[in-house]
C-alpha cells in the first residue's frame, strides 16, 4: 500500500512538472522557478531560515 502511495506521488509529479514546463515554453514566464522556491510563503520561509 505505501509503495502504491510513492508511485502515485512520482507520477503526480512528473506530470505536473511537465505541465509546468509547458506553460513556461508557451508563455516566456519563470513557472518551473515557483514550484522550486519557497520565499513566497512566509511561514515556510520563516521555519527555514530560522532552522535548529
Amino acid at each position: 500500500m505505501k509503495w502504491r502511495a510513492f508511485i502515485g506521488g512520482i507520477i503526480s509529479g512528473i506530470i505536473m512538472s511537465v505541465f509546468l514546463k509547458g506553460i513556461e515554453e508557451l508563455t516566456h514566464l519563470r513557472v518551473y522557478t515557483l514550484l522550486l522556491n519557497v520565499d513566497y510563503i512566509p511561514l515556510l520561509k520563516r521555519v527555514t531560515s530560522n532552522g535548529p
